[in-house]
């Protein structure tokens, strides 16, 4: 698998880096996000330009899956090898290959977008993050049925949030749930 690992020159981080796992397609037919990487390096710039993490420079591990069961497998023992503390919003469509090699390194995977319900479920899955109305009917579903239908949603106060509520509370009473 392709890596990258940049800090940039303008970094006041003076402690040891701190490595975050990325990985995603890039060229494939199948599925091809060309802009992650230097979007989330420039997320990374800007947080080393402020002094890092606790005084850490923060580094990407970037690795291309190509869409690939078996490259999406050598970016995670890649990312286990290089020791990184987190794979942070990564995108593959072999999740389910990756996240049991993750978990037993202990590397959290936050704000991943899941793809498979192992990796959904994985103890090692942080989801801080909005998406697609797919996600959110996907989300509220595991509410109802394992979190007791527990659910807090945060909406804009304007036409389009106030219909995405309405929405979100149809999927709510359709999936089993109560309100929120």
């Amino acid at each position: 698998p392709a890596a990258a690992t940049s800090t940039p020159a303008t970094s006041t981080a003076t402690k040891s880096p701190l490595l975050v796992g990325l990985e995603t397609a890039v060229g494939s037919p199948v599925d091809s996000h060309p802009y992650t990487e230097p979007t989330a390096q420039a997320a990374v710039r800007a947080v080393n330009a402020r002094g890092g993490l606790n005084g850490h420079p923060v580094k990407i591990v970037f690795c291309n899956d190509h869409s690939n069961p078996t490259m999406a497998e050598a970016c995670a023992r890649m990312f286990v090898s290089n020791h990184v503390i987190a794979c942070v919003g990564c995108h593959s469509l072999s999740d389910n290959l990756v996240q049991p090699i993750l978990a037993a390194a202990h590397i959290p995977m936050i704000a991943q977008q899941a793809v498979s319900a192992q990796t959904f479920n994985g103890s090692n899955m942080y989801l801080p993050q909005g998406g697609s109305i797919i996600a959110y009917e996907v989300a509220i579903g595991y509410a109802v049925h394992r979190q007791g239908g527990h659910l807090g949603v945060a909406f804009a106060d304007v036409p389009a949030g106030q219909a995405f509520e309405q929405l979100t509370a149809a999927i709510l009473k359709a999936a089993g749930g109560g309100t929120f």
